[in-house]
């Protein structure tokens, strides 16, 4: 079996590299157990091992910000992992960056070389209606630019929500309808 190859540390991980598909941008270094690289590679979507939280860490389950993995490759020595993947919303940073990898070395100190693309803060207020369920019946607004939109289904489903109905027109008329709020259905 493929996994075989795979040589993991004595704590059953191994180093995975996420890497922007089409500009090779790296952003981020995360670790992945078996149980993460087969999910990866069943599903498509990014799947790493959280060491804090000691469990699986679906890439985007919190923040709405998925991986779509296209490939997974191994290095040379079968000791580290990379994820190709375009990154869904544009951060793969907790601290609302595009990169995890966003200060540099310059005259023997780091300086901050990349923007927030948004806050900590922000991201967590744009997803929490999302996973709460309001009198059992939660409500999302739609209301936002189409990756913003897609992240909020992308989130939907994650947290295991079906949608009750899905808009099909242009994001500009959409938000410019005052009754944009879909209202979910049951969970799946």
């Amino acid at each position: 079996m493929w996994l075989d190859e795979v040589k993991f540390n004595e704590n059953g991980l191994v180093p995975v590299i996420a890497q922007q598909k089409g500009n090779g941008r790296v952003l981020m270094l995360a670790w992945a157990n078996r149980k993460a690289l087969e999910e990866t590679a069943a599903t498509g979507r990014g799947v790493y091992f959280s060491r804090s939280r000691n469990k699986l860490w679906r890439k985007g389950e919190e923040s709405g910000n998925v991986q779509l993995v296209s490939e997974v490759r191994l290095d040379c020595d079968g000791d580290a992992v990379l994820y190709v993947v375009d990154q869904i919303g544009g951060m793969a940073c907790h601290t609302g960056r595009e990169s995890c990898f966003f200060r540099r070395l310059q005259n023997e100190a780091w300086e901050v070389v990349d923007p927030v693309i948004k806050s900590p803060e922000e991201l967590a207020r744009a997803f929490a209606p999302i996973v709460q369920k309001a009198a059992g019946r939660p409500i999302v607004n739609y209301c936002g630019s189409g990756i913003t939109a897609c992240n909020n289904h992308l989130a939907m489903r994650i947290a295991g929500l079906k949608p009750a109905g899905v808009y099909i027109g242009s994001w500009s008329e959409w938000c410019a309808d005052p009754k944009h709020e879909i209202a979910l259905g049951e969970e799946e």
